[in-house]
């Protein structure tokens, strides 16, 4: 059964999005090794196709899971949502919030075409970053940001 999530679009620096790149790309590589270790020591010459195809099965099952519980980086969306839950937990944040009143959550944002938000400072969140987070998560941080806001 398939996770549901809710998407975000978040503004960042080009620095913070090259970085998140390059470590899901890294990590896509390192899993894509282990994978490959793994199918070199496990399938045999002249194993049957559905002994195989059940080596190759486990072997997945296997890499999901390590994705999971984080021995694997995974894809930008699991790297980020294990950042959000540190930050979360980092800030007090991570607990259960009220429901915002009614209509607050389908106010209008930002529309779209509307140049990023700039820090104070020199620089600016030039980029844009679309992620989509475990519903739990992405419902506790909309309601922390209303709460806190």
């Amino acid at each position: 059964m398939a996770m549901v999530r809710m998407k975000f679009h978040v503004a960042v620096t080009e620095e913070s999005l090259d970085r998140l790149n390059n470590h899901a790309k890294d990590e896509r590589d390192r899993e894509d090794a282990w994978i490959a270790e793994r199918r070199r020591g496990l399938l045999e010459p002249g194993m049957s196709r559905r002994a195989a195809a059940a080596v190759r099965r486990e072997i997945r099952v296997q890499a999901a899971r390590m994705r999971r519980t984080g021995e694997f980086g995974g894809t930008r969306d699991d790297i980020v949502t294990r950042a959000v839950r540190e930050e979360l937990q980092a800030r007090g944040l991570d607990h259960e919030w009220p429901e915002p009143p009614e209509g607050e959550l389908e106010a209008p944002g930002r529309r779209w075409g509307t140049p990023p938000s700039q820090p104070m400072g020199g620089g600016g969140y030039t980029h844009r970053l679309t992620v989509n987070l475990p519903y739990d998560l992405g419902d506790t941080v909309r309601r922390a940001a209303y709460w806190t806001s």
